[in-house]
C-alpha cells in the first residue's frame, strides 16, 4: 500500500502507526490502498493517496477542525473527514483518533 509513494508519506504512515498502536490493542487491515483500524469495531479507515493520507475518523459526536473536509454521520457515529500531509496534520488528529479508539473500545 505504500509502494511508490513518497518517503514523506511512508513516514507519515509510519508516524501514525506508532501512535495508534500506543493507544491500546488494535488490528490494522490492509486492502491495496486502503487501511482500516479497529478494535471492537472500526474507528478508523485510511486511504493512501499520492500526496496524502485521506483519513476517516469514527466519532460519537460532531466536532470542528480546519483539517475536516468533511463530517457525516448516522444514529451510531459521525465521520469526520480530513487529508494529512505533514507531522503537524497529524499531531492535530491525534486527540480524535484518541477519542474515536477510546468510543471504539467502550
Amino acid at each position: 500500500m505504500l509502494r511508490n509513494r513518497p518517503d514523506e508519506l511512508v513516514e507519515l504512515y509510519g508516524e501514525l502507526e506508532r501512535y495508534v498502536k500506543s493507544l491500546g490493542p488494535v488490528e490494522f487491515v490492509t486492502r491495496e490502498r486502503y487501511v482500516l483500524l479497529r478494535t471492537r469495531r472500526i474507528f478508523t479507515d485510511l486511504n493512501v493517496m499520492t500526496d496524502a493520507l485521506r483519513i476517516a475518523i469514527h466519532l460519537p459526536e460532531k466536532m470542528k477542525h480546519r483539517l475536516f473536509i468533511k463530517i457525516g454521520g448516522d444514529r451510531k457515529q459521525v465521520t469526520h473527514v480530513a487529508k494529512m500531509r505533514t507531522a503537524s496534520d497529524l499531531e492535530a488528529m491525534k486527540p480524535f483518533l484518541r477519542k474515536a479508539y477510546e468510543f471504539s473500545v467502550a
